[in-house]
C-alpha cells in the first residue's frame, strides 16, 4: 500500500554521511567542492571541481555545494558512478534558497550508507537547496529534508533498494516523491542535532489540521519511527510498524487528522484503523484529531506502550486481540478528571479533553472543548469558545453565566432554569465580541440543546429566558439541531418556543408557551418533536486558534 506524503519529524540524530570504498584511480575517497568554473555544468568536467585531486569525482566521493548562488543552475550528472554523499552548505538568512535559487541535478546514484546532508553550522542558517530528478541506491540512504528544495512542480523519484531514512532538526519535515518511488523500508530518524548546536526560533512548520499522509507515492514494506520522530496519517495504516531506536529522548508520535468539510471550517466524523503488527521497543503517542476515531487492531509486542497524546481531541480505541506490550485500555483513553481554574491568565487557553470536566471561574484567552469533555463555570474567555461535537458547555455552577468573545458550538449546551434573572436564576452564555463577523455560530447538524429545571423551578406562561446574549452586530449563524426559528419543543412538562432574533434582535431566547405542569424529577429530555432528541452542535467556523495545537494551561 502506498501512503500519502510522509510528513516527518525527527528528534536527535548524528549528522552523517558515509564515505565508502576506494578504487584504483583514487587512493582515498574525498570531498569534492563544486565551483562550476568550467562553465559546462557537467559533473564529469574536472574544471568544475576543487579539492578533488585535479579530476572529477570518483566512486564513493562526497560532493559539496557552496552557499553562494546568484541564480538557479541546472547540472548534469554524467559520472555514472555511485557517490558517497551530497552536502549542502548553510547560508545567512538572506540565502539563495530563500530567493528561489537552487542547484537542479538530473540524477544521483548513492552508495550504500550515503546521504544527502546539510553541513553543520553555528547558526540556524538555511542550506542551499538542491533538486534531484532521481535518487537511486542499491543499498540504504539517509536524506536530511532541509537539504531538499521542495517548492515547484517537479518531484524526485526515489529508487532505494534498502532503507530510506529521513531526518531534520525540528521533528517536523516534509519529503515529497514522485509516483513510482520505492524503498524496502522507511525510517523516520530522531531529530538531527547540529554541532555547534543550533537554537531555532521555530515557526518552520506545523502539523496540518486535515488528513494528510506524509509518505506519498512511494511503495515500501515497513515503517520505523525512532524516538522523538513524528509521522502524520490521514488514512488507515496496515504496514508493519516498529517504534524505537535512535537518540531521541521523547516518544515517537503519530497524528491522525479528520476530514474537513468543503468550506474547511469544521471536521466531519472520520474513522481509521491501525491494523498492521506494531513492535514497541519504546513508547508511542497517538494524537487523534477532532471527531476522528482511530482503532488499533494489529498485533502488539514489545516493552513499550501506546498512549493517547495529552493534546488529542478525538477517540483512540484498543481493539487488538493479541497484545503482549504494555499497552492497555487505560493508556489509550483519558481517566475521568476535574480541573478548576480560578486565576487570570489571558495568554493561556483551555483545552478540555475527553472525560475531563473543567470549571472556569477565572479568565483565559479561549477554550476548546473536545468530544466527551465539559466546560462549566462563571469565568471569562477573552477569545473564542469552541465546543466540539459531543462536547458540552454548561454555564455557571447551577446556575450562572459564562462569558466568551465568540462562541462556536458543535456540541451540547446544557441549560439550567431556576429563576427569572440571568446568571443567578438561569444559565446564560454571553458572546461579547462586537467586531467579529459571527459572534455566535451554531452547527445546525450537531449542536444540541438540553434543558433542566434547577430545584424543581416552575416558570410562568410567556416568561422568556435569554440563553445566549449575542452582543455582536450580526445574527446568529446556524441553529440548534432540529430547532429552526420559532420551533417549539417540550421538556419536562414545559413547552418552549425558540428564537434566534430575541432580545435586542440577535439573541437566542426561550419563551414558555404553556402553563407548566409539576416537574418530573426523572426527566431531562429535550424534544424537538416526538421522534427526535434535540442535539446541538456548531460548525461553520475556524478551529480555535491553535485548537488542539494551542498550549493548554489548566492551573
Amino acid at each position: 500500500m502506498s501512503i500519502g506524503k510522509l510528513f516527518i519529524g525527527a528528534s536527535l540524530a548524528t549528522a552523517f554521511f558515509a564515505v565508502l570504498g576506494t578504487n584504483s584511480a583514487h587512493a582515498a575517497v574525498q570531498t569534492c567542492n563544486w565551483t562550476g568554473t568550467a562553465g559546462d555544468n557537467k559533473f564529469s568536467t574536472a574544471g568544475n571541481w576543487s579539492n578533488c585531486g585535479s579530476s572529477a569525482p570518483q566512486s564513493g566521493d562526497v560532493i559539496r555545494f557552496p552557499g553562494t548562488l546568484a541564480a538557479s543552475v541546472n547540472l548534469v550528472n554524467d559520472l555514472n558512478v555511485p557517490l558517497g554523499g551530497i552536502v549542502t552548505v548553510p547560508n545567512a538568512q538572506n540565502s539563495p534558497t530563500a530567493m528561489g535559487f537552487v542547484y537542479v541535478i538530473d540524477k544521483v546514484e548513492l552508495s550504500d550508507g550515503a546521504g544527502i546532508q546539510v553541513e553543520d553550522a553555528a547558526a540556524c542558517d538555511r542550506p542551499t537547496g538542491i533538486k534531484i530528478g532521481q535518487v537511486s541506491s542499491t543499498g540504504s540512504v539517509t536524506v536530511n529534508t532541509e537539504a531538499i528544495y521542495l517548492n515547484g512542480p517537479v518531484l524526485p523519484t526515489y529508487m532505494i533498494n534498502g532503507a530510506l531514512s529521513i531526518e531534520n532538526r525540528w521533528g517536523l519535515g516534509l519529503i515529497e516523491v514522485k509516483v513510482g518511488s520505492t524503498a524496502a523500508e522507511v525510517i523516520v530518524k530522531s531529530p538531527h542535532v547540529y554541532s555547534p548546536t543550533c537554537v531555532d526560533s521555530g515557526g518552520r512548520g506545523a502539523m496540518p489540521n486535515e488528513p494528510f499522509d506524509y509518505l506519498q507515492n512511494i511503495s515500501y514494506n515497513k515503517l520505523t519511527l525512532e524516538k522523538g520522530s513524528v509521522a502524520s496519517f490521514g488514512t488507515s495504516f496496515a504496514k508493519p510498524l516498529t517504534v524505537g531506536g535512535g537518540i531521541g529522548t521523547t516518544p515517537a508520535k503519530v497524528f491522525y487528522w479528520p476530514t474537513r468539510n468543503e468550506a474547511q471550517t469544521a471536521s466531519v466524523p472520520t474513522s481509521v484503523s491501525i491494523s498492521g503488527p506494531i513492535t514497541l521497543n519504546s513508547d508511542l503517542l497517538i494524537n487523534v484529531g477532532d471527531r476522528a476515531t482511530a482503532s488499533i487492531t494489529g498485533v502488539l509486542t514489545g516493552t513499550g506502550k501506546i498512549s493517547k497524546s495529552p493534546m488529542a481531541t478525538g477517540t483512540l480505541l484498543l481493539k487488538s486481540t493479541d497484545n503482549t506490550s504494555a499497552t492497555s485500555p487505560s493508556t489509550v483513553s483519558f481517566p475521568a478528571t476535574t480541573t478548576t481554574i480560578t486565576d487570570s491568565n489571558t495568554n493561556a487557553a483551555i483545552i478540555a479533553v475527553e472525560n475531563e470536566t473543567v470549571t472556569l471561574t477565572g479568565k483565559r484567552a479561549g477554550a476548546y472543548v473536545a468530544e466527551k469533555a465539559i466546560l462549566k463555570g462563571s469565568g471569562t474567555l477573552t477569545g473564542q469558545l469552541f465546543v466540539e461535537a459531543n462536547g458540552t458547555v454548561a454555564p455557571g455552577n447551577s446556575p450562572g453565566c459564562l462569558t466568551a468573545g465568540t462562541l462556536i458550538l458543535n456540541g451540547d449546551y446544557t441549560f439550567e432554569i431556576g429563576g427569572t434573572d440571568p446568571c443567578t436564576g438561569y444559565d446564560q452564555i454571553k458572546a461579547t465580541d462586537t467586531a467579529a463577523p459571527n459572534s455566535v455560530s451554531l452547527d445546525s447538524a450537531t449542536a444540541t440543546l438540553t434543558t433542566a429545571r434547577y430545584k424543581s423551578y416552575t416558570p410562568k406562561q410567556n416568561q422568556f429566558f435569554t440563553i445566549i446574549d449575542n452582543q455582536g452586530p450580526n445574527q446568529v449563524l446556524g441553529t440548534f439541531k432540529d430547532l429552526a426559528e420559532g420551533a417549539t419543543f417540550e421538556q419536562d412538562g414545559i413547552v418552549f418556543k425558540i428564537s434566534y432574533k430575541g432580545g435586542d434582535g440577535n439573541d437566542v431566547t426561550l419563551t414558555v408557551q404553556n402553563v407548566p405542569t409539576v416537574p418530573n424529577t426523572g426527566g431531562m429530555v429535550l424534544k424537538a418533536n416526538p421522534a427526535l432528541i434535540a442535539a446541538v452542535s456548531i460548525a461553520g467556523a475556524t478551529v480555535l486558534a491553535g485548537a488542539a495545537r494551542l498550549a493548554s494551561k489548566r492551573r
